[in-house]
């Protein structure tokens, strides 16, 4: 099975003296309470003396495939990573009703979100947005997890994979991924408060585009106008503060109160915010509100159709895992060669 319709095998991307795919060393605290050791993983050995244990999942297949995309070792930044029965170098068919997978392994699960987050900063880029290193992604780690992955600074979103993402820790540290360009210290201030504060989030994104920062200096909410505006007039926030460089984390905290519950807020003059729960559902809800405020600032006029039937509309087409079917979509049509972020 594949990403969309179901996945099952394991990720491996191993650091030495660890099996937990960051290089994070011995005796560090996850978020969870759970001490990671050295030398801990589930299904994976130490790779230092080249001694691999395999996922059950992936035993069978390593016999005859280990030559092929199934089972695949490359030397990182920081490690090694290892692909098996978890298949991201290539996109599985996707059915109308399609839903995100679900894990219980969660080195399965680190691995999909880093994924998907690097898959979306090249939608990003596909899309001209982040040209002048402006805006994140981000993708909670599900094992260490108030720790979150973002994009290495200084590299393009064009150019992000699994390998050159970012591990920062709850004091804003670097712990794992390139580091020798520091941590980015924007990404750390908006959305380590957010994703602290909301534990249903996995992800959040923001860029500053043409059209959501241009609707952002209204200082309004979106209204029901078009078809894809009722997936938020209902599902929204505005955070009002005129701090438009969120230079410490109490503005991101300010940031994180403001936006409550919701899927999308608008950030005063800044632009906009989305988060969800898988960075694909993140990035596919920040596109569809960019094309949201596009409208709103090319029909100022417009009048909004009723609040009944807005609510239809978001009943039929906007269910909470349409965020993440949106990426589906976007990825296939901007990155059609997922296995570029495998490093």
């Amino acid at each position: 099975m594949g990403v969309g319709a179901g996945i099952a095998g394991a990720d491996g991307g191993v650091g030495e003296g660890d099996g937990t795919g960051v290089d994070v060393g011995a005796g560090v605290t996850s978020g969870m309470g759970a001490e990671v050791g050295e030398g801990e993983a589930a299904g994976v050995g130490v790779i230092g003396g080249a001694e691999l244990s395999l996922h059950p999942a992936a035993s069978a297949a390593r016999k005859t495939r280990q030559t092929s995309s199934f089972l695949a070792i490359t030397r990182s930044a920081y490690g090694y990573h290892r692909q098996m029965a978890l298949r991201l170098d290539r996109y599985p068919g996707v059915t109308y009703d399609a839903v995100p997978p679900e894990f219980t392994d969660l080195e399965e699960l680190r691995l999909l979100r880093k994924w998907e987050a690097a898959i979306g900063y090249r939608i990003f880029a596909a899309m001209r947005w982040g040209q002048i290193g402006d805006g994140h992604i981000t993708a909670r780690d599900p094992i260490l997890t108030d720790h979150f992955w973002v994009l290495g600074y200084g590299i393009r979103f064009g150019d992000a994979t699994i390998d050159n993402l970012t591990l920062v820790g709850p004091e804003g540290q670097g712990v794992a991924g390139p580091l020798e360009n520091g941590v980015n210290f924007a990404a750390y201030h908006i959305h380590w408060p957010i994703l602290n504060a909301r534990p249903d989030l996995a992800s959040a994104a923001h860029t500053h585009t043409p059209y959501g920062t241009s609707w952002s200096a209204n200082v309004a909410p979106f209204q029901a106008i078009s078809q894809e505006s009722c997936a938020f007039v209902f599902d929204q926030s505005l955070y009002n503060g005129e701090n438009l460089e969120v230079d410490d984390v109490a503005g991101g905290e300010a940031i994180a109160q403001a936006m409550g519950n919701s899927r999308v807020c608008i950030l005063r003059n800044h632009g906009l915010l989305t988060g969800g729960r898988s960075p694909g559902e993140a990035v596919g809800w920040f596109v569809a509100a960019e094309r949201v405020a596009e409208v709103h600032v090319k029909a100022p006029d417009a009048k909004p159709i009723s609040e009944e039937a807005a609510k239809e509309v978001e009943a039929s087409l906007f269910s909470m895992d349409n965020g993440w079917r949106m990426f589906q979509w976007l990825a296939r049509d901007l990155v059609p060669d997922p296995s570029v972020v495998l490093g």
